[in-house]
């Protein structure tokens, strides 16, 4: 062999890309493992269980948020319901003693006195006075509590001879109907408090059941204040009348 031919014989060993050995595949490491039967039904047991752990515990969660804005827009509606009285009867914004305001909730004929003058500022579907008004009534004794049933569902009754001058259903027919869920009390300001005595505060202001406000303006001292309360659910106490206050103070029923 020249010379020649050994330079072009190495330099194509040298420089010469080796073509890649080509493997054939096995058929069989292509086939999916598929889940058996009995795998697939220890998983949805699995998913079944962490279900019923976790779905009632969101339902709840989600339930409690629509409370509280319900119990935002009731309390919004009834300040604005108020405050029109005496403009609603021709009087001068501010002048309840024009407007027929009761001056306590103490009278006979002062709760549908209220219930009258109220009624006129909501989209009202019922009003009821006596107790064969059904279906107007969470406890259906409308001769305790007179009151009416709004367009929007809800329901407002108002007390006698009694610190929970408002009591509104948020919800109306709709469960749970339970107080301190979707029942709450609000109090207002008449021109005497219910002590006896004259208020601190203007006639007409709404102070919700367990507020600072509501404590200092009818003189009940710091047991009414939620703070000082904190069950104000299912406790044995019962002072249910004072989640209001909680609620829109937190914005948010922790309880």
């Amino acid at each position: 062999m020249g010379f020649n031919s050994y330079i072009v014989s190495e330099t194509k060993t040298a420089f010469s890309v080796p073509m890649p050995v080509q493997v054939l595949p096995n058929k069989k490491s292509f086939k999916q493992r598929a889940f058996t039967l009995a795998e697939t039904l220890i998983t949805l047991s699995i998913i079944g269980v962490i279900a019923a752990m976790t779905v009632p515990t969101l339902m709840s969660n989600v339930n409690k948020q629509i409370y509280v804005t319900g119990l935002k827009k009731a309390y919004n509606q009834l300040q604005n319901a108020i405050r029109m009285i005496p403009i609603s009867q021709g009087c001068s914004g501010g002048d309840y003693d024009c407007a027929g305001f009761p001056e306590t909730f103490w009278e006979e004929g002062d709760a549908e006195r209220i219930v009258d003058l109220l009624s006129e500022q909501y989209k009202v579907k019922k009003v009821c006075y006596k107790k064969t008004d059904e279906g107007c009534n969470w406890n259906k004794d409308a001769s305790i509590f007179p009151g009416f049933m709004v367009e929007d569902g809800s329901e407002i009754f108002v007390t006698r001879s009694s610190t929970f001058g408002i009591i509104i259903d948020i919800n109306g027919e709709k469960g749970p109907n339970e107080k301190g869920r979707d029942i709450f009390d609000f109090l207002i300001v008449t021109e005497y408090s219910i002590a006896g005595e004259f208020t601190n505060l203007p006639v007409g202001t709404v102070a919700p059941g367990g507020s600072r406000l509501a404590a200092d303006a009818f003189y009940q001292g710091d047991w009414a204040y939620w703070k000082n309360s904190p069950k104000c659910y299912g406790s044995e106490t019962g002072w249910w009348n004072l989640c209001a206050g909680r609620v829109l103070e937190t914005g948010k029923m922790d309880y």
